[in-house]
């Protein structure tokens, strides 16, 4: 019930600062399919989509550097995130942004949850970064109220600059047997 009511809190916002925007606003018939629950505005500036079935929100829309998206509570790895940054076999995305057409650059991230542990997950990332001939810049472990965290700054293979950091089950919420693992870069 909570999360039908952050949805339908989320998407009446959305509805409010679309239509404050003038005559290119959604038509409220537009807007909530009520057979569902589902929202979908469509403006020309882009489109927000809320899916009550999974919680997923989504947020597309063309910007100054290009099409851009950002989704929340559930999401794809984006098209253009590269093979070679491993990702367990078990990873849930839980959000991921995509922006850029790839001539101004781009910039991307992916944020999901895991049942590897936390120490093999850091051992995979010190080890098979650098072997798919990225350049580690620096790490960080840190510990907050007992649970681990650990960053990884890189680049090389056409990014820029790029982020990695696992955060151990304590501070990803309810679940302690997971880990949450946050991928972000730019490239171009």
């Amino acid at each position: 019930m909570m999360r039908r009511t952050v949805l339908v809190t989320l998407g009446a916002l959305a509805l409010v600062a679309f239509t404050a925007c003038g005559d290119d606003g959604p038509n409220a018939g537009d807007v909530l399919d009520a057979a569902d629950g589902d929202f979908d505005i469509e403006t020309p500036e882009g489109d927000i989509k809320v899916d009550s079935n999974d919680g997923e929100v989504t947020i597309e829309g063309e910007g100054q550097d290009g099409d851009g998206s950002f989704s929340f509570g559930g999401g794809e790895i984006p098209d253009d995130f590269p093979d070679d940054i491993p990702l367990p076999d078990d990873f849930e995305v839980t959000s991921s942004s995509s922006f850029g057409d790839g001539d101004s650059g781009t910039s991307a991230g992916v944020t999901g949850t895991t049942d590897e542990s936390f120490d093999d997950l850091v051992s995979m990332y010190e080890s098979d970064l650098p072997d798919a001939g990225y350049e580690v810049a620096g790490t960080n472990n840190s510990t907050v109220n007992g649970n681990k965290s650990f960053a990884m700054s890189f680049s090389g293979n056409g990014i820029e600059g790029g982020s990695i950091t696992v955060s151990e089950g304590g501070l990803v919420g309810d679940d302690e047997d997971k880990q949450l693992i946050t991928i972000g870069y730019g490239a171009g």
